[in-house]
């Protein structure tokens, strides 16, 4: 529960001295979770944008085999 807290108050972008304080518990700590939280964001954005880019391809291959039912000398 701690963590999730930390990670709440680091995300409206409070110092981690000031977030220490609030929650009764250590700079280091903050900043640990801080850090943490920050690089599974990074990989979660990572992760999603490798996904749309498959959904993307996806619909383009759909599109290619609708128009090739439709017309199919355009294929």
């Amino acid at each position: 529960m701690l963590r999730a807290r930390i990670i709440l108050k680091a995300a409206s972008d409070l110092r981690n001295e000031h977030i220490a304080q609030r929650l009764g518990t250590s700079r280091r700590a903050v900043k640990l979770w801080r850090k943490r939280w920050s690089q599974a964001k990074e990989a979660l954005t990572e992760a999603e944008r490798k996904d749309d880019e498959k959904e993307q391809c996806r619909a383009f291959f759909k599109i290619r085999r609708i128009s090739n039912l439709i017309d199919p000398a355009t294929g």
